[in-house]
């Protein structure tokens, strides 16, 4: 079940990718990590670099729970760079006997991989639970802002702002906005698009009563309002969440997100089979049309691309892109595995689970004009449309397959038996 192409440990658990940065000219993606187990039992930030996207070296461990504020768990949180350091902000988490306590935190590093804690940099405000995580840092040009999702006391999730001359001294607390209908908002990020900024965001469904989340979905919406019922999607697959951005030098706007929706059963299948659990999604930039988030992969992506394929066997790791009028139906099979199917103006999206059960999303589309794939040893990544849709989703495949499809299809290679070093 080992990715090619995709961010995960040599072991352990992965979720949230954290502190997205760039810093002396080389990308830096976080993500919390459990080395020692594949569950959510303990968490610190492991660490990836690149300088393009595609080459990676595993650096290990960044910060870990060593501190009373933090001792069991160095939940999520953010990056940004401040007077040539590497500030990372996280949620420090603390249980006794069961009564949770959270605080926000701060870490540096000069040089990008040995970091010292600061400590608590704000405490959880009167008017919320202590559901209140996952910082999110940026610089609006005059203040640095960091976003925190979390819990109303009223059991009503909502994102504050607090903002700070320094990044340490936070106040000017204000609500950003709201749910009438989640209990909890988690990952809170916001992009700023010059007249437009979208919220990104977790609406997540919980049992107050027994303090148990049920569900967890990631959408955006226009910021113009502190309604955030009113909201899209922002993968309409099967397996994406918490995702968080960051700009390059170069202004690109770059989102990785943690590849999982998984439910108890499909998490243990994939658990049995290798030392490892979950992995990201590959680089995307995303950008607006009108109101709507497009995301595209990574233009560095493209040079991993290898030679066409001819033989009626496919491997696992391929990438095949359709360009043309679909009109009113299309037809997919790989492998009786996975489906894509056109039906009108709705887009069928079937994967075979490990149990061989059928699983389905479908999401509209006023027209087809493009299908973009990218295909993993374990998951696959779907672009309609240049990035106006994409669906995302593990996949369960035991072997090589092949592909049925009405018209005959381009089936490329890629190249990427290097993509991740480890430095440690």
């Amino acid at each position: 079940m080992k990715q090619k192409f995709h961010l995960e440990p040599p072991h352990g658990l992965l979720n949230d990718p954290n502190g997205l940065c760039e810093f002396q000219k080389k990308f830096h993606v976080f993500f919390q990590w459990n080395p020692h187990e594949k569950n959510h039992s303990y968490k610190c930030w492991g660490h990836f670099v690149s300088e393009d996207f595609i080459h990676w070296k595993f650096l290990g461990k960044a910060i870990e729970p060593s501190e009373f504020f933090d001792r069991c768990g160095t939940y999520s949180g953010s990056a940004c760079v401040v007077d040539d350091k590497i500030c990372l902000f996280y949620t420090g988490n603390n249980k006794i006997d069961g009564v949770r306590k959270s605080t926000q935190c701060l870490a540096e590093s000069s040089d990008g991989k040995n970091f010292k804690k600061i400590g608590k940099i704000f405490e959880t405000p009167k008017n919320f639970t202590e559901h209140f995580r996952d910082p999110k840092i940026f610089f609006d040009g005059k203040n640095f802002k960091m976003l925190i999702g979390g819990q109303k006391i009223s059991g009503n999730g909502a994102i504050v702002q607090v903002k700070s001359k320094n990044a340490k001294n936070f106040q000017n607390l204000k609500i950003l906005g709201e749910s009438k209908n989640f209990e909890m908002i988690e990952c809170p990020d916001l992009i700023d698009f010059g007249d437009k900024k979208i919220l990104l965001y977790g609406l997540q469904k919980r049992d107050n009563k027994i303090d148990k989340d049920i569900s967890a979905e990631s959408f955006y919406k226009i910021f113009t309002d502190g309604d955030l019922d009113n909201c899209k999607k922002i993968d309409a697959g099967f397996d994406f969440y918490a995702p968080q951005t960051f700009q390059t030098s170069d202004g690109r706007k770059i989102l990785f997100a943690w590849m999982s929706r998984l439910s108890e059963a499909q998490e243990k299948f994939l658990a049995d089979k290798s030392n490892k659990i979950h992995c990201l999604t590959m680089p995307r930039e995303i950008f607006l049309q009108g109101d709507k988030l497009f995301q595209k992969p990574g233009r560095e992506m493209y040079k991993m691309l290898g030679k066409k394929i001819f033989s009626k066997e496919i491997p696992r790791t391929f990438y095949c892109k359709i360009a043309k009028n679909f009109g009113e139906s299309f037809y997919i099979n790989f492998g009786g595995e996975l489906k894509i199917i056109l039906s009108g103006k709705n887009f069928h999206f079937l994967r075979k689970d490990f149990s061989g059960l059928w699983e389905e999303r479908i999401c509209k589309v006023e027209k087809l004009f493009e299908i973009e794939i990218w295909s993993d040893e374990s998951s696959v990544e779907i672009f309609l449309n240049g990035g106006e849709i994409v669906m995302s989703a593990r996949t369960f495949f035991e072997k090589n397959f092949e592909i049925i499809c009405e018209e005959d299809l381009e089936i490329f290679s890629i190249n990427a038996e290097n993509f991740i070093e480890e430095e440690i």
